[in-house]
Formats: structure tokens, sequence, C-alpha cells
């Protein structure tokens, strides 16, 4: 599991993030497939990523949710920790923060 952030979690053996098992799985899979990382990363499609946060009070943080939810039920997945919708060739991901009074879009 991935956090965005470059921070992966390896569930079937702990649920905390683990970055030198992380690097330890990339050194496996670059074995596996006899590939330099130079090779894997020329592979990398290109991609865009940009985020920001929005204040909101705690209060309408429940509501929130549910509007994007209700609004672009069409277009939406799962929603696990937040809600992400599908754009076609782009999406976007909201996440309310669980400590402070935001999202992080």
């Amino acid at each position: 599991v991935g956090d965005g952030l470059g921070g992966f979690i390896f569930p079937s053996l702990h649920p905390v993030f683990d970055g030198m098992l992380a690097i330890a799985k990339l050194l496996e899979l670059l074995a596996t497939f006899k590939m330099r990382l130079s090779e894997v990363v020329d592979d990398l499609p290109t991609y865009y990523l940009s985020s920001t946060q929005v204040t909101c009070p705690w209060e309408h943080k429940g509501k929130v949710m549910r509007i994007l939810s209700e609004q672009y039920r069409e277009r939406r997945s799962k929603p696990i920790d937040g809600i992400k919708i599908d754009l076609g060739k782009e999406w976007v991901l909201v996440l309310p923060d669980a400590d402070r009074p935001l999202f992080h879009v």
C-alpha cells in the first residue's frame, strides 16, 4: 500500500511504513527481472501530480464529504479514506485530515 507521498506499507508483515523493506522489495524486483533501476524508470509513464490543502471547519467536514459523494456518485471509486473522483484521464483524491480542520486534495 502506498500513501501517495512515497511511503509504503506491507500489511502482511506489519501495519507501518517501512522504507528498508521497500528498498529490499525494489532490489528483489530488479534482480527477478534482471533490470537496472534506470531501465525501470525509463519505462514509467509521464505523470503530473499537484496537491494542496483546503481548510474546512471541523463541523463542516462530514457535510463536504457527503456532498462530494453524492455529486460525483457516477465518477467516484470506493471511498476508503476519502473520495477519489475519476475524471477520465485525470482523477482527484479528497482526504479529510484526521487531526486538523482541513482536506488534502
